[in-house]
């Protein structure tokens, strides 16, 4: 079926990315910009993808970990001499499967754990000095909440299709009182994002949990994570770089395992890069505050852009507290000066609501026919308080990813003010001239002035070189249409 558009739509297509003074933007997912052949200083935070013998991949960075010293959650697990038989230094044969045998699982480096790796970087490949990787919490299972939750001493700790469960079937096959361990990113104030969970058995030595600081009381000496109250009075605080401050991204270690509410013998340490200049950074994390009007901060990192910015999958003004990017750029004086934003959720829609069935959690789209998008718990409104306040012909502006290669996972529905505007951006399926798929929603262009089809910085490049099988690739790209639904 052809989407009734005006022929006010234009197509949308830059490649690579959108600057951030683009009016509108649509982007190329998935490719990244040509590095020079020039080596510098990098680092890398994000979860790890792909492992083998002798290296790890970490936000599309190939690094070469022979030489590396390798830390998890403080301790050093680097062994140079263990190389026979085909095995690697962190216990992990060169096919990639861990042997129980060479290293406690609290002791290898896993896939879906998040790390901080340093090194120098040539392209997409790096030769890395140092590995770190810590869990954002373990402990004790208190509540199974949903398919999706659980609650961890106090922290909730969400998982979706990408979180790597190894020997948990669901959450459901968790208990209370159950020790896990968690790798995962801060996404706010007491909630986790779980990119790896596995059962840590027995009872942990110690508790660890990263988390922001909020409720700091001076006088008393306290603050909170999450509903923790931490006394830090007897604790050195010299590595926060003065007192305590709501909004600081901490890890929080308790001496005390059995301690549930108030921690009054901690370790606390400022989570971060802690360096000043770096050629280059790749970090992937949560917004926890924008500053107008080009600022803002992935956990205690700030981040700048600038005109020069390049956004994958939306745009500057796009950005808000609570949302998951990967940014690149470079690091002078403590501050990420951003090359490159990727929105980790590139599909957006704006429609008016044609049908909604809160007992499933499914909507579908008036304007957008054959688009059926899911909400689950971790889908966040604005505007409403959930599905049930939805109702058929709201204008809804909406975010979300793919759930494979078929479901339409919601993360972000936005109420907004009734109009007419109608927006697909998303995977191409075919694009063969006129005709454009976006996520089954057939776009004919025929009517399209050659001006309607834009590229980088929004500037024209007509339609030829749009549809051209032989250039870019509109076929494997991220692409936006816009425009007025008809009367």
């Amino acid at each position: 079926m052809i989407a009734k558009l005006t022929r006010r739509l234009a197509l949308v297509f830059l490649i690579v990315v959108a600057c951030a003074s683009c009016g509108s933007g649509v982007e190329v997912a998935g490719q990244l910009l040509a590095q020079g052949g020039i080596g510098g200083s990098g680092i890398v935070f994000g979860p790890v993808s792909t492992i083998t013998s002798s290296s790890i991949v970490v936000n599309d960075v190939t690094w070469d970990i022979s030489a590396a010293e390798i830390t998890i959650d403080g301790k050093s697990v680097s062994n140079p001499g263990l190389q026979d038989q085909g095995q690697s230094k962190l216990g992990i044969f060169a096919s990639g499967l861990s042997d129980p045998k060479l290293a406690p699982a609290k002791d290898r480096l896993e896939e879906g754990m998040v790390v901080t790796v340093e090194g120098t970087i040539d392209g997409d490949t790096g030769i890395a000095t140092a590995v770190a990787a810590e869990h954002v919490i373990n402990g004790a299972v208190q509540e199974i909440i949903d398919a999706y939750s659980i609650k961890v001493r106090g922290q909730i700790v969400q998982v979706d299709a990408a979180t790597l469960l190894p020997d948990i079937l669901d959450l459901s096959a968790l208990t209370p009182n159950e020790h896990v361990r968690v790798s995962g990113l801060v996404k706010g104030n007491g909630v986790i994002a779980a990119t790896r969970m596995e059962r840590a058995g027995g009872v942990l030595g110690k508790f660890r949990v990263e988390g922001f600081i909020e409720n700091t009381n001076l006088p008393a000496q306290t603050f909170n994570i999450g509903s923790h109250i931490v006394e830090y009075g007897k604790t050195d605080i010299s590595g926060l770089d003065g007192d305590p401050v709501d909004g600081l991204l901490v890890e929080v270690t308790e001496r005390n395992p059995k301690v549930i509410g108030t921690f009054s013998l901690p370790e606390i340490n400022l989570e971060g890069l802690g360096l000043a200049d770096i050629d280059r950074v790749k970090l992937e994390g949560f917004v926890s505050q924008v500053i107008p009007p080009n600022v803002f901060i992935l956990g205690n990192q700030p981040a700048q852009t600038d005109t020069s910015t390049l956004f994958a999958g939306g745009l500057a003004n796009d950005i808000v507290a609570g949302m998951k990017l990967e940014t690149e750029g470079v690091l002078v004086s403590g501050v990420l000066v951003v090359t490159k934003v990727s929105f980790s959720d590139p599909i957006v829609l704006e429609s008016n609501l044609d049908t909604i069935d809160p007992a499933s959690y499914i909507v579908t789209l008036m304007q957008l026919p054959g688009v059926t998008v899911t909400m689950n718990s971790l889908t966040t409104f604005v505007g409403v308080d959930s599905i049930d306040e939805l109702t058929p012909n709201n204008h809804v502006q909406i975010r979300g990813h793919l759930n494979g290669d078929s479901a339409l996972i919601a993360t972000e529905v936005k109420s907004a003010q009734p109009s007419a505007n109608v927006v697909l951006q998303g995977p191409v399926d075919q694009a063969v001239d006129p005709i454009v798929t976006i996520l089954g929603v057939s776009i004919d262009t025929s009517g399209f002035l050659d001006d309607q089809f834009k590229g980088l910085n929004d500037l024209p490049i007509g339609r030829t070189a749009f549809f051209d099988p032989n250039g870019n690739g509109v076929s494997s790209s991220l692409v936006k249409a816009q425009g007025s639904a008809d009367e």
